[in-house]
Parts: C-alpha cells; structure tokens; sequence
C-alpha cells in the first residue's frame, strides 16, 4: 500500500513537472508560481525515489503525510492543466500558494517522522542530507505576489483600503496592466461567483467578492492614473467613446445586449472568445453587429464642429487596448467636470448591474453636450437624426439585392416597406438640403420612424430560410403599421407648419403623399394569419379555406416546409421561455397550433386523394418522405427514418430530430435492419414494389405530387395520422421522448384471396416477416 501510495505520488510529480513545456504555462504570474513548486518538490522527489528503491516501510503516520503530499500535487497538477489565459489570475495565485504551503507542511512533516524514525535508512537518507532538505524547504520565501494580494484584500476588508502603491504593485506583478487585461479580469471572477452561487457556496462567494472588490479598485485606481497624464483641449462626450478602446468611435455597432462599441474592438474582444458584454457582463445571445448609425452621426457632425480628426483604427487595435501609451484623450463633459468615469464597464456592471440591463442603447441624444446657442444645437441633432434615418432608410433598401430576401413571403414584405419608404425619402432629403428646423412632436416622428425601420433592417439582415414565415410576417406587418402611422404623422405635421418648406414640399404635394400612404392597402397575409389566429383562440377555429389560403401565401407546401415551420416556432417559444416571457410563449403558443392545424389539414387533404389496396403498416413509412422506407436508419434521438431523407433534413442546418423534436446529440445513422427486413417480406407477400428514392429526395418531400401511398393498420382504420410529426410532438412531447425507436406493431395485415373477397383479414405473427 504504502509503495503503492509513493509511485503514484511520484507519477503526479513528474507530470507536474511536465507541465512547464505547455504555452499556457509560460505567462505571468502562472510560470512563476509553477516554478516555485518545483523548487520544493525537486529537492523532495530524491527522498521519495530512494524510499520505494529501499522498499522502506511507512508507519500510519507517514503514511498520512504523503496522502495529504499526493492530494495537494493533484489538485496542483489539475490546476495548472485547465489554466487558460482568460481565467482569473487573482484567484489562481492565491489557489496556488494555498496548495503550494499544504506541500510545503506535508513535505516537512514527512522528512521530520523519517529524521525520527528508528528504521534503517540508506545512506542517501542520512541525517545530515535529510537536515539540509528540511532547513532549505524552511527558509524558502513565498511567493510575493500572493502575500501582496492578501495583504491589499485584508486592507481592504478592514475598512483602511489597500494603499495606491499595493495595488499597482498587484496590477504590475498579474500583468494587468491594460484596460482589455482588467475587464477580463472582472468577467473571470463574475464567473467564478456565478459557480459558487449556482453551488450554494457562501464562503466562496465571500471570498470571491473580496477579490472583485480589489480589482475594481485596481480599474478605478488605472483610469485615475490615466486622467492625471492627460491633457486635450477637447472634451469629447462620454457617450462618443468605445468602452474597450477608450477612444472616440469610428464605426460604431450595438452588440445584443445593446451596448455600443467600436467594431474593431468588440470583434477582438469576441474573437479572444469572450461571450459577456464588456460592459453589462450579459451573455452575448449573438455575435451578430448593428451599426449605430446615429451615434455614427453625431459623432461625425461633433467633430466637424471641433474640427477633430478621427483616430485610425488600424493603429490602435493592434496595440494593448487602453494600455498607458494608447489612451490619448480625456472625456470630460462641456463643463471640464468628469462626464462618467472610465472605471465604469467593472465598476458599474457590479455594483448596479440591474440598471445597465434595463438601459439598451446608449442614450446619446441625451448625452450630447456641443457649444453654441441651443437652437443651433436642436438644428444640428434634428439633422443629425434625419441623416442618421436617411442611411437606415438606404440600408433597407440594399437589403433586396440578398439571396435570402428573394424568398416569399419575406420579398413581398420586404416591397410593401420599400413602397412607403420611397414616398417619404425623396421629402426626408428635402428637409436636409433646405436645413428645415423641426419641432419637438415632428422629431419625436421622425425618430419613431427611425426605430422602426432600424428593427425592420435587422429582422430582414438576420432572415434566413429556417426561421419562422408566420412569425417574420406578423413581425413585419407591426412594423411597417408603425412605419405608416409615423410617416403620416410626420407629412400631417408638415403641412400644418408655420415654417417656410422649400417648393417640392408644398401643400399638394404633401397632400398627395399622405393619401397614397393612406389608400395603399396591408400586406394580405398577416391579415389572413391574425384573422385564422382569432378564430382559433375564439373556439370557432379556422376554416379549411382560410388555412389553405395560409399555407399558400406563406409558401407551406410540402410535409417538409410545415416541420421547419414547427421547429422554427418551437425554437421561438424555447427563448422565451428562457426569457420568461409570458405574453410571448402565449403569442408564439397561438402560431404553433395554427401550423399543427395546416398540417392536419395537409394531411386530410392527401389521404383524401390516395386511392391503394394495400395499407402500409405506419412505421414502416419515413416521417419525412412519408413513404415507404428502402434504407432505414434510426439517429441519436431513436426515431427511424429514410437514409437519403434525414441526410437532406441535416443537410439543410436542421440539427432536431423532426419527431421528438429532441436535439440530435450526433448525426452518425444506424441502419434499422430489423425494419428493413420486415420491410422486404411485407413487400415480397403483397406483390409491392419499393419506391426509387432518387427520384423523390429531389422533389418537394411530401408534397401534393409525392404522396401516393396510404397509411393504415391491420383493421383498415387509419393507423397514425401523416400529421404525427409536428401535432404530437406539440401536444405530447413529453410521450415522445420517453418513446425510444418507434414502435412496431406485433402483427401486420396480410390478406389471402378468399379473405379478400368476404372483406376480412387475417393477423400473421411477426415472426412469420422475418428472414429465416
């Protein structure tokens, strides 16, 4: 045992020890900690080499001490493997000196019982040579920067603070030196309390905290520094400068959690593989980029007015973000007084997180502090506004040269906005080239309609052909109304003012606009979906007209376009049940039961047209093809299907089983030889031939043309409705999943001549299919 107990304490030595060639190793203050093992673990691994060579045996007590040797190395050991430089380096250090001091006392522990012991030793493990081992472990120092932090922490929790010198000596010996290394920092330790809190852990929640604490003081201390070394003429607007970078933006974007950035320094951020906003620590749902087109305007009238030349992007991006040589301007509001300070991404995030989250997009119209007298500052924001819509506007209209806008019904929507919107443009730049003033109730017009169409432009951007035709067209219907009723809004206040309107802006002109805007008439579908949703929440429920009027408008042809349909929607209802969004689970809940009605009555229709004598046993049939199976195979969720079918079904990005609705942990297939067999003998006792699915895997699956075969059980009543895919994993998925592979019936109707003839059937055993 005790042997046993030293090889393998000496085997996580030498792996520790191996350690030091990984690159992960190699940065501060992690390589130095390493080392720092392996001062005291060198001088102890001879002594614990010539024990098992002289196969000297250990009393309960030494045995004690390498136990507790041995676990300490291990935890060490797995430290050090999972450190990754976006962890925290704070929290590592102290991890590790705490482990380093448990080998330091379990190595002493075991060199002072092997002092006393009253074996006999070889003459490696003298006296002498064993004294000097234990008085260099002894007089090892520890490694500084541990003590520095505890000390800054104690300071700190003791109501004294830790002096501005202990925290730049911590900030120098972890490498944070810059302001990318000190949000990382932040975001690492907001993940460890988030661990601790999800394991109900309150001294390790405590404990972290501590050390948020002194690194927030440490970013308060840095901006502090940074301010002091600065000196600009030009008080840029807090609001103007990106978060990461420090500086003032040239291509700003709004990232998910509607916080603004420099795109050049959010995507790095992003691609070092940070997921949390830098500046709310929220999950980054996405990683997709809005441009900000207004902050982009106001910025880019600002530095006319100052005369300032933007920074290059180019140049800063490549050096340490907000490191000390990189941060070359102050931001201080109009008054010289700080507008908000720097220190605000850790600061603000952790002390009030709440508020960050209910902020979305920074308020820039707000914060926006130029020179001159205040109408010349409503002049300049209202233009600023109206460029800013003018570009939104542009963007929108590019939108129709994408691949995925050429699809129905996102095209016909798309048309119906850019109809409105070609009425409006040519009057929106009218009032820019003439400067035209406009008044608080027309601004607030002008920026409903910005909002607007900036939601409009990111539904369109994101579109792709497996989200939600329903849900898109309701989306879009809500906005291009909101679209209307600003549009008219604005031209109702623009014939009623008292300003002199440049020629193309007059009465008739106005007049006209506002009626065709007026007369064009919505966008037919959403009309018919909101019309069979009602019905449906009523009780009286949709016709099968209005369904099928449904079905078309939307493209909802084939047995295919309604599963991606489902699944689009089921993904919908999964986010905001994670967002706890009640009033949209309800709305999304009322889109999903008007597709589970097109389907049946997709279903209804097909079996309406298919005349066959011979009934098909329903798992013998694939979900997707809905025909019967020549090369069966079931995937990870247990489901059954098609080879060439479920291959397109994955093909296309589709990563749910279309049954289940169970995520597909892998796409590996396993052939179904059981089905298959049963399949060959059904088809050699009823005469069938096998289907050709070359040449059905490239028609729509299961449309009106594809569908050819009935499916009933052995009493000629239907056995399982075509529709099953999507209705019963909406209504009863929970029965689903608990389900495995699909069931298969243990008889199956095979009709002889007579038989046939007096209407009857008889029941042939299973076994009877088999191959023998």
């Amino acid at each position: 045992m005790a042997i046993s107990l030293l090889n393998s304490l000496l085997e996580g030595i030498s792996s520790l020890f191996q350690l030091s060639s990984f690159e992960s190793i190699k940065c501060e203050p992690v390589q130095k900690n390493h080392r720092k093992v392996e001062e005291i673990l060198k001088l102890l691994k001879p002594i614990l080499d010539a024990i098992v060579d002289a196969e000297i045996a250990s009393d309960e007590m030494l045995q004690k001490e390498f136990a507790g040797l041995q676990q300490s190395v291990d935890d060490l050991r797995e430290i050090f493997e999972n450190w990754q430089p976006l962890m925290s380096k704070v929290y590592i250090v102290l991890q590790v000196n705490s482990l380093t001091a448990k080998i330091q006392t379990h190595g002493l522990g075991s060199l002072e019982l092997l002092r006393s012991s009253d074996q006999c030793l070889p003459a490696e493990l003298n006296t002498a040579s064993l004294e000097l081992c234990v008085q260099k472990i002894k007089h090892m120092e520890p490694e500084q920067t541990s003590l520095i932090i505890a000390k800054a922490i104690k300071d700190q929790v003791e109501g004294s603070g830790a002096s501005s010198d202990s925290l730049a000596h911590v900030a120098d010996k972890l490498s944070l030196k810059s302001n990318l290394e000190l949000l990382i920092e932040a975001v690492a330790l907001e993940k460890l309390k988030e661990n601790a809190e999800q394991a109900e852990n309150i001294g390790e929640i405590e404990y972290v905290d501590q050390m948020i604490a002194l690194v927030t003081h440490m970013h308060d201390l840095f901006v502090s520094k940074k301010q002091s070394q600065i000196c600009n003429p030009f008080p840029i607007p807090a609001d103007f400068c990106c978060p990461l970078s420090l500086e003032l933006m040239i291509d700003p974007v709004i990232v998910s959690s509607g916080q603004t950035y420099e795109r050049a320094f959010i995507r790095k951020w992003i691609d070092l593989g940070l997921t949390v906003c830098p500046k709310t620590r929220q999950s980054l749902v996405h990683t997709n980029f809005i441009p900000n087109y207004t902050i982009r305007a106001l910025i880019k009238n600002w530095c006319e007015l100052k005369n300032v030349k933007l920074p290059d992007p180019t140049k800063s991006i490549n050096a340490p973000l907000a490191s000390a040589e990189s941060v070359g301007i102050g931001r201080v509001n109009s008054s010289d007084t700080p507008d908000r300070p720097l220190c605000s991404p850790i600061k603000s995030s952790i002390s009030s997180r709440a508020n960050y989250r209910q902020e979305g997009a920074v308020p820039p119209l707000m914060t926006l502090l130029l020179s001159g007298t205040p109408r010349a500052r409503e002049k300049v924001m209202a233009i600023s506004l109206l460029n800013s819509l003018l570009e939104g506007i542009s963007s929108l209209f590019q939108l129709s040269s994408f691949e995925s806008i050429k699809c129905e019904p996102v095209q016909k929507n798309h048309r119906k906005v850019e109809e409105i919107l070609k009425l409006l443009k040519p009057i929106l730049d009218a009032i820019v080239d003439a400067e035209i003033a406009s008044d608080e109730m027309l601004q607030k017009e002008f920026a409903g309609l910005q909002q607007s169409v900036d939601d409009l432009r990111e539904i369109f951007e994101n579109w792709q052909p497996l989200m939600s035709k329903v849900y898109i067209v309701l989306q879009v219907n809500s906005l291009t109304a909101k679209i209307q009723t600003h549009g008219l809004g604005s031209l109702e206040l623009l014939r009623s003012s008292d300003q002199c309107l440049p020629a193309e802006l007059n009465t008739a002109s106005l007049e006209l606009c506002v009626q065709k805007i007026k007369h064009m008439e919505p966008e037919q579908t959403s009309l018919i979906i909101a019309k069979a949703i009602k019905d449906q929440v009523e009780g009286s429920g949709a016709s099968s007209d209005s369904l099928a009027h449904v079905a078309d408008k939307l493209s909802l042809k084939s047995n295919l376009e309604l599963l991606i349909e489902a699944v689009a929607l089921e993904k919908l209802k999964e986010n905001a049940e994670q967002a706890e969004n009640i009033g949209e689970i309800e709305y999304v809940d009322q889109m999903i039961a008007l597709v589970t009605h097109m389907h049946d009555l997709f279903v209804s229709k097909k079996q309406s047209q298919i005349c066959n004598p011979f009934p098909i046993p329903a798992d013998f049939c694939c979900p997707l093809s809905l025909e019967l199976m020549i090369d069966p195979v079931i995937v990870s969720s247990g489901q059954t299907y098609e080879r060439a079918f479920i291959r397109k079904w994955i093909d296309l990005g589709l990563t749910v089983c279309p049954k289940t609705r169970q995520s597909l942990v892998h796409t590996n297939f396993i052939p179904n030889y059981t089905i298959r067999a049963l399949i060959k003998n059904w088809c050699e006792l009823k005469n069938v031939k096998l289907p050709d699915p070359t040449k059905s895997i490239n028609a729509p699956l299961a449309s009106a043309e594809s569908v050819g075969i009935r499916r009933v059980n052995s009493s000629d009543t239907p056995d399982r409705p075509l529709g099953s895919p999507i209705k019963s994993s909406i209504s009863s998925r929970a029965n689903y999943r608990q389900e495995g592979a699909v069931p298969i019936n243990n008889t199956i109707a095979v009709r002889d001549t007579k038989s046939q003839r007096k209407g009857s059937c008889t029941s042939c055993p299973l076994q009877k299919l088999l191959p023998r």
